[in-house]
């Protein structure tokens, strides 16, 4: 693999924006993570006309093969990105990154099998650790969607470089009970005597070495670790060790994550911000739909539709 810098930038000023008294840039920044993987993420970095110090968002993306985006297989909404430019525009820098073997980041010799949350949520650590010594911005905030909530909560604890978190449309229960409740949904209970005894053993730590066709997408022997990995968390216990602000987001139009996981999340930590965004569907975007054919025209392959402007203000008013 080729060998990068750390402060790397492969090209400079892609914008340039002049709104209330600041400029943004855009630019490619590489970040080497402890075992030499590179992470290749783009920053929006906001400079103010007076010279002060703004905060910095890192967004953490969800599962799958997200990119820094938002977009992925099957999915093609541009939220991530639209999230950072709505940011930018509010005075808020931030940075946006292709997690490791996603996308730009995914490096020669890779293994699904070596991929684990311990090691995704390491790389947050990394990446906030980067920005923190670097010394521009006031603040650093870690903004972890689906997925990234948890590792975006796991990364924040006992670490005082980061300075809140924002938990957005994450899962409030462990991985597998929600796994249970979506392939109940979707396979119609056919598939659950099958599926239970594999999500029990991967829960209690257990490879599963016979697994049928019709799931291997699913539960092939490469992914295994990483849902092990990833089932032996509960969001809400691990939420609750944190001694940073907290804000916990999501939406009445979500159909991957349930109201449920936002009250566990939210009586977890009694003391945090928690905001149910009416009508904001899992891809940050309001929809008036509770059909999930329609969200998958109208906003999962909509890179036109802005995110919420009432998560953005949301955000704008936790960080700043």
């Amino acid at each position: 693999m080729k060998k990068t810098v750390l402060f790397f930038i492969t090209w400079c000023v892609l914008f340039h924006a002049e709104v209330w008294g600041q400029n943004t840039y855009s630019s490619e920044r590489d970040i080497t993570a402890k075992d030499g993987i590179v992470i290749k993420g783009t920053l929006l970095s906001v400079e103010r006309e007076d010279m002060m110090p703004t905060p910095l968002v890192i967004i953490v993306a969800g599962s799958g093969a997200t990119d820094r985006n938002g977009n992925g297989s099957g999915l093609n909404s541009d939220a991530y990105k639209l999230l950072c430019e709505s940011l930018s525009r509010e005075g808020i820098s931030t940075y946006r990154y292709d997690k490791r073997a996603i996308a730009a980041s995914a490096y020669e010799g890779m293994k699904e099998e070596d991929l684990s949350m311990e090691l995704y949520a390491s790389d947050v650590r990394d990446i906030v650790h980067h920005f923190y010594t670097a010394g521009t911005y006031s603040s650093i905030y870690v903004v972890g969607h689906s997925e990234g909530s948890l590792l975006s909560i796991l990364a924040a604890d006992d670490n005082k470089e980061i300075s809140g978190v924002v938990s957005l449309c994450g899962a409030g229960r462990p991985m597998g009970d929600v796994l249970k409740e979506q392939l109940a949904v979707q396979a119609g209970g056919v598939l659950t005597p099958i599926t239970t005894p594999i999500i029990d053993s991967l829960s209690a730590g257990h490879k599963v070495k016979n697994v049928m066709p019709q799931l291997y997408s699913l539960f092939r022997p490469s992914v295994q670790p990483f849902l092990i990995s990833q089932m032996r968390y509960d969001p809400a216990v691990e939420i609750a060790k944190l001694t940073c602000p907290i804000l916990i987001i999501s939406g009445s139009k979500d159909l991957q994550v349930k109201e449920a996981d936002y009250e566990a999340l939210k009586g977890a930590v009694p003391t945090c911000r928690a905001v149910r965004i009416e009508g904001m569907s899992h891809t940050l975007k309001m929809t008036d739909s509770d059909n999930m054919q329609v969200q998958l025209y109208s906003v999962y392959m909509n890179p036109a539709l802005e995110v919420s402007s009432e998560l953005v203000g949301e955000i704008k008013k936790f960080v700043k």
